[in-house]
């Protein structure tokens, strides 16, 4: 592993470790701390035990789903949750590989990047409000989803691509240890 890698990965790893902890008592507190801990389990079984599953991964995405759910008694969404488990159960049982595992976890994330833009356009449409930090959760679930897709199609591109998207990744998780949600900076009314 070269040393720009090392250095990039305990930047990202820093800096989102920061961002639950900036969050604490704000609504999507919950999101962040599963985020960051999906991400630090999947490395210990990584590095550690030399495991090569993404499960990790999968499992964290379905946690963040239930954690931004507004409605905790949707059928819809429960019924989402069941079917993603089952899923991620087949594709590890089976084995179907990396890929199966990064079809899932962009599911995981497109599902995420729609929660966050409804939310957005729910407030957007109720009060005439853009919510900048739900616009930024959005931008960073929509750069989580399509990061994989390269990998998914077998693109050329697809490990440099990652690491841009993981670079932009870190820059909003800056933002994330500045702003908290509840800040009214962050809201820009409309008339």
């Amino acid at each position: 592993m070269g040393i720009f890698l090392v250095i990039w990965l305990i930047l990202s790893f820093t800096v989102w470790i920061i961002v639950p902890i900036r969050q604490i008592g704000q609504k999507y507190f919950m999101f962040f701390l599963i985020l960051i801990a999906g991400d630090i389990i999947t490395l210990i079984f990584r590095y550690a035990l030399h495991s090569r599953t993404n499960v990790f991964y999968i499992i964290s995405g379905l946690l963040c789903l239930a954690a931004i759910q507004q409605r905790k008694n949707s059928n819809f969404f429960r019924s989402v949750i069941l079917i993603l488990s089952a899923a991620t159960f087949i594709v590890e049982y089976f084995a179907f590989g990396y890929k199966g595992e990064f079809i899932l976890i962009s599911l995981c994330d497109f599902l995420l990047f729609y929660k966050f833009f409804q939310q957005s356009f729910v407030m957007y449409n109720a009060d005439k409000v853009l919510n900048i930090f739900l616009g930024f959760l959005s931008f960073y679930q929509l750069i989580s989803f399509t990061k994989l897709l390269g990998f998914i199609t077998d693109s050329a591109s697809a490990a440099s691509f990652f690491e841009i998207a993981t670079s932009l990744q870190i820059l909003i998780g800056v933002f994330f240890c500045i702003y908290k949600e509840s800040d009214p900076r962050l809201l820009i009314k409309f008339k």
